[in-house]
Parts: C-alpha cells; structure tokens; sequence
C-alpha cells in the first residue's frame, strides 16, 4: 500500500499528460535545457456526425527538438474551457456534449507549450429524424491495467446492436468528482497517462446517437514498481587514437559500468589543441567509434560520456587531441 501511495504523490494535481524530463548532467554549456516551445497547432477544424460523434482535426506543430502530444481543451455551455486529454495524433474523437467549443496546444518532450488555437465551435449537420431507436448493449466489464510508465490501458467487451455499434464513450473520474467524457473510440481499448486517483466508465454509441447503458465504472491503481533508475554509469576511460588519416581517426576507451547497463555513448568533438566548443559528432554502442569526414592537417579534441536506458549519463572523460595526416606537396 506504500508503494501504491508513493506513486500516487508522483501523479497527484497532474492537469495534463505526464511529462518526462530528462536532466543531461555534465553535457557541454553549448547544450542547454530544451525551452523553445513548438509552434501552435494550424488548420484547426472540426466536424459532427449524424451519430453526433465529433471529431477534430488538425496539421502537426513543429518544435527544435519534438512535439510529443496535444493538449485537448473543451468548453461546455460558454462555461471556461477545461482540460479533456493529450493525444499523440493530430485528430480527436468524442460524443457531442451539448453547446461545445475546442481549443488545442502542442506539447513537447521538455514540457514546452505552444500557444492555443483559436476556439473553433462545432455546430452539427442537417440530419434526417432517425428511425432506428433501438440502443445498444450495455459493453462487457472493462478490465483496466496500469504500467510502471504510469499508463492506462482500458479493455472491454463489444457491444450488440440491431443495426451497428459506430463507437464507445469513455468517461473518467479524477479524485472522486463527477465523470465527464474523455473521448469516442471506435476500438474496444482506450489508452492514457495516469491523472491521479481515477475511475472509468464505458457505454456503446450507434449509428442513430442512441447510446447504452454505462458499464460498471473501475479504479485504475497503480502497481507496485520498483523506483526509476536514478544513478549515471561511470565516467568512459580516456579516448585513444588510431589509424589516423587525412580524413578520419578511430578512437577507443575503457568501458564504463553501470547498475543496470550502459546502453551507448556520446561521442563529442572540438576543433583545435585548446578552446572551442565541444559538439556532438555521434553514438556508438561499444566502447569504440570512428569519425570520417575530416580536414587534412587539423587538428581535433575527443571526449566521450556513457549514456544509460533511462537517460542518465555519465562524467565526460578526458579529452583526447588528434591531428589529421598533412596532404603531400
């Protein structure tokens, strides 16, 4: 039960998707913190089914380093626009809610947010008076799992329906409050960033917008997982020269050692004996990397870091200074 509270404090008073920022210590000045913010969503549109499913669209943002998600914003009844959920895609589904409007930001990997789209009001078609008033069947008991990552993944049995299931309404309760809807699936599986202590509940859509009774609503718990790998591999040996040419050098180094593996390394280059600044040139995932492309007759500096598969790295080593075999005259 510690354990369960434990993981709970990391994702407590969460408004969006969980963000994972990853801390490069000892990288060179050069390469600060990620703090551009990608750039705001364009071609925002949107569009309702005679099913009265909504869907909105949008064309990808761009960012310096990635946009890893869209932050999904709804007003019901004019009332102030509140957080629905991230979705990786650039499109949104889910059951109309009455007098809506929608607004979305993008996110990146650093936590970075764009500005917002300008509202966009979506007003449903012409429809003919449905005659299929039959709804379908109530969904089968979802089965709900959380990761150590700290997703959810729903799953539910299919509805029946005398003409066709079009989809299912997902809702969620977050600490305790009132359900409100998440998004329209067509699939019986819904995924999301854990948002606290939260419960779901599922009901099936047809093609006429006559909806089934709601599931039985369960509570996504948290297992227990063992705590995030926080320690750096060891600091690589010094980089040794080899096989130097006019264009290239292959260098090699003492492995580094960590508690659980080294994944690779970073491989950095500066031009000259003394100063300048150091910058990324490659990966290598053994202790060894050879660098092409070089200037005759120039001189380089090499230093090396160990990186992890949780993102941490380690110490640069000591630099290592190369120069490249002179053009014969």
């Amino acid at each position: 039960m510690s354990q369960i509270l434990r993981l709970l404090r990391r994702v407590a008073g969460a408004a969006t998707a969980l963000t994972v920022a990853f801390v490069i210590a000892g990288a060179p000045s050069a390469h600060a913190a990620d703090t551009g913010a990608p750039t705001v969503p364009a071609d925002f549109t949107g569009s309702i089914n005679c099913a009265l499913v909504l869907t909105l669209h949008w064309t990808a943002s761009t960012d310096d380093v990635g946009v890893v998600g869209y932050d999904v914003f709804r007003s019901v009844g004019n009332e102030p626009f509140a957080f629905v959920r991230t979705t990786p895609a650039t499109s949104f589904s889910e059951s109309l809610l009455g007098v809506v409007k929608y607004q979305v930001r993008a996110r990146d990997a650093a936590g970075n947010v764009s500005g917002f789209t300008a509202a966009a009001s979506i007003i449903p078609p012409p429809c003919p008076f449905p005659t299929d008033r039959e709804a379908p069947t109530t969904p089968g008991a979802i089965g709900v799992s959380v990761n150590c990552a700290l997703m959810v993944t729903l799953n539910w049995g299919a509805s029946t329906d005398n003409v066709a299931v079009i989809g299912y309404d997902v809702y969620r309760s977050v600490n305790n409050g009132p359900f409100t809807s998440v998004a329209t699936t067509p699939a019986t599986t819904f995924t999301e960033a854990l948002l606290g202590i939260v419960r779901y509940e599922v009901r099936a859509r047809d093609t006429s917008a006559n909806v089934s009774a709601f599931t039985a609503a369960v509570s996504a718990v948290p297992p227990p997982c063992p705590a995030p790998d926080t320690q750096p591999p060891t600091t690589p040996g010094t980089p040794s020269a080899s096989g130097t040419t006019r264009s290239s050098t292959t260098l090699a180094w003492a492995a580094s050692s960590d508690n659980v593996h080294v994944s690779g390394y970073d491989i950095y280059r500066a031009s000259g004996a003394t100063g300048g600044t150091f910058a990324p040139v490659g990966t290598a995932t053994t202790n060894s990397f050879t660098d092409t492309g070089l200037a005759a007759g120039t001189t380089y500096r090499y230093q090396v870091r160990a990186r992890d598969a949780a993102g941490n790295v380690s110490a640069f080593s000591a630099a290592v200074t190369v120069t490249t075999r002179r053009v014969r005259s």
